[in-house]
């Protein structure tokens, strides 16, 4: 059983490296491959359960701290010595280390973690808290393996996963990717150049109808060049930095900026500003 991932996503989050991990840990769609040989079949389990951990307890942490961590998700806790068994095979020996470390530190202070899990006395809660927090100092830092992780999928993505066609992934890909809505209308129609995202991108409403084109350099950096109204008419459509025109759902002219000046026209398109540029009135 193979996870199968959207194509479009994985060369998405390709640059976040926690993004890319969460989409094999949260997958519930497989390949069946009657071909592949027991072993690797337990390799892809150990390989998916490694993803899920990370994925879970990096987030949980990140979200609740150490603390809280400890006191109020004990499953999670009896999953860190199988965590530190999937760590090991990929050789971070030393976050293995600091979780042991952790691990002695709540065995130690049992009593207070549970008085905190069970207690509903917030102020006592609050001294045993900051009393526990004073003296934890084992970070486990997963976001290294997660971004080891993250470059041993890309390095290799069909040592891991498919996509959601069951057919393999390439290391790097250009050209137009598509994802849809769950009414199968279009919901992006992305440029990927070298197995990241990069060029002109669509966004659609639910309806299906073009919302924002946007200029991408990565998923953190996009430039919105035009934008639409639901009805379809054109709302902002930007030419350079300084130089852009807003309109009207009704179709007439709002706004109007560029080298020459500032102007704005009401819902009837009658001119209610201008303001000439100071470049022009020298």
């Amino acid at each position: 059983m193979i996870p199968k991932i959207s194509k479009f996503y994985y060369y998405y989050y390709s640059d976040d490296p926690h993004s890319l991990i969460q989409l094999i840990a949260e997958t519930n769609d497989y390949h069946s491959d009657s071909n592949i040989s027991a072993s690797k079949l337990r390799t892809l389990q150990k390989q998916q359960a490694y993803c899920n951990l990370l994925n879970t307890i990096e987030f949980t942490i990140e979200s609740y701290c150490y603390i809280n961590f400890f006191a109020n998700y004990e499953d999670l806790v009896e999953s860190l010595p199988f965590l530190c068994d999937l760590l090991k095979e990929f050789g971070h020996f030393d976050i293995v280390e600091n979780i042991h470390r952790a691990i002695g530190f709540h065995k130690e202070n049992l009593k207070q973690f549970q008085f905190l899990q069970s207690s509903s006395d917030y102020d006592k809660n609050e001294i045993i808290y900051e009393k526990l927090d004073s003296k934890f100092d084992s970070d486990f830092n997963l976001s290294k393996a997660i971004l080891h992780l993250s470059e041993q999928i890309k390095g290799n993505p069909n040592d891991f996963c498919l996509d959601e066609n069951g057919e393999t992934l390439e290391k790097e890909f250009t050209g137009l990717l598509e994802t849809y809505y769950e009414n199968k209308n279009l919901q992006k129609k992305y440029s990927f150049y070298k197995g990241k995202v990069y060029g002109e991108c669509l966004d659609f409403d639910f309806d299906g109808n073009k919302r924002c084109l946007y200029f991408v350099k990565s998923v953190n950096s996009k430039d919105r060049i035009k934008e639409w109204y639901k009805n379809g008419n054109l709302k902002y459509e930007k030419y350079s930095e300084n130089s852009y025109k807003y309109w009207h759902e009704n179709g007439n002219i709002h706004i109007e900026s560029n080298e020459n000046g500032f102007k704005k026209w009401d819902l009837n398109g009658n001119k209610i500003a201008y303001t000439q540029s100071s470049k022009r009135s020298r």
